[in-house]
């Protein structure tokens, strides 16, 4: 990838928002397209991973999606080989005081600070911080 390239922060929402077929959004398709040709950087918190499929699990819980779909999108999810980085607990956890978010959330918070990257979400109360 070039070095020029425009890093994004993104979180477990967002990716949701392309993997999952009753969350898809227009702008969810437009930003991996950019992704897959490389010409945007994706990186995640390493906890990322198990947002995914806590929210897989959820939906096949809720019937919204069966066990094979689930199967199918954590795979497809792997194949979008999102760059996942590690943070410090002690950050995170200072963000999570002073933002009075979850631990979860300040991870992708302070790794967007420490990127100094966009953080890409759609949660309300993350992108208003």
């Amino acid at each position: 990838m070039a070095e020029n390239t425009k890093t994004f922060v993104i979180d477990a929402s967002y990716v949701l928002s392309f993997l999952l077929p009753s969350e898809n959004t227009p702008e969810a398709q437009k930003l991996f397209s950019l992704y897959q040709q490389q010409k945007i950087s994706l990186i995640a918190p390493i906890l990322l991973s198990y947002e995914i499929a806590n929210a897989l699990k959820t939906n096949v819980m809720r019937k919204k999606i069966s066990q094979k779909q689930a199967y199918n999108l954590l795979s497809a999810f792997k194949l979008l080989n999102i760059k996942q980085a590690p943070i410090g607990f002690k950050d995170v956890l200072k963000t999570a005081i002073d933002h009075n978010v979850s631990a979860y959330d300040a991870s992708y918070l302070v790794l967007a600070k420490k990127k100094g990257a966009k953080l890409l979400t759609l949660d309300k109360k993350l992108s208003r911080i």
